[in-house]
C-alpha cells in the first residue's frame, strides 16, 4: 500500500541523531504521536529503531516519554470549542503528563539504570517495553 504507515515508519532514520541529547528524542515521540496520535505506533517505532541498533535504550526511552505527552493533544483539540468543564478536563490531562514526565526526564539515567542493572534485563527491547509498562 502506498501512503501507508508501514512506509513512513520505514522512511524514518534515527541512526543519524546518535549523540544528541535526550530532550529531542523526547520532542521526537511528541510531535510524532501528535501527528499520528497514537502513543502505541509512536513506541513500536521505536522498539524497531532500538531493534536495529539505531538508538540507544536511553533514548527509546526518551521518545517514549514524548509519545505520553503527544496522546494528550487530541484532548486539547477535542475540548477547544467544548465547555468549560471539558476544556479543563483536557488541560488538566495535559498538564499533569507533562509534570509526570519532566520528572521522570530528570530520573531517566537512574530508571535506565534499574532496568539494565538492578532488575537485569539484557535485552533492550524487554527493558523498554517494561519502562513503557511502568
Amino acid at each position: 500500500m502506498k501512503g501507508s504507515f508501514g512506509d513512513v515508519a520505514g522512511q524514518l532514520d534515527f541512526s543519524s541523531l546518535q549523540g544528541y541529547p535526550a530532550i529531542l528524542f523526547v520532542l521526537i515521540g511528541f510531535v510524532l504521536t501528535s501527528i499520528i496520535q497514537s502513543s502505541s505506533a509512536t513506541v513500536a517505532i521505536a522498539l524497531s529503531a532500538l531493534h536495529a541498533d539505531a538508538i540507544s535504550l536511553y533514548s527509546a526511552t526518551a521518545i517514549v516519554l514524548g509519545s505520553e505527552v503527544g496522546t494528550t493533544i487530541k484532548l486539547l483539540l477535542a475540548s477547544m470549542h467544548g465547555v468549560p468543564a471539558k476544556k479543563r478536563v483536557a488541560l488538566g490531562n495535559f498538564m499533569y503528563n507533562t509534570i509526570l514526565i519532566v520528572v521522570v526526564f530528570v530520573a531517566l539515567n537512574p530508571i535506565n539504570y534499574l532496568l539494565t542493572v538492578t532488575l537485569k534485563f539484557t535485552d533492550a527491547l524487554i527493558a523498554l517495553v517494561s519502562f513503557r509498562v511502568l
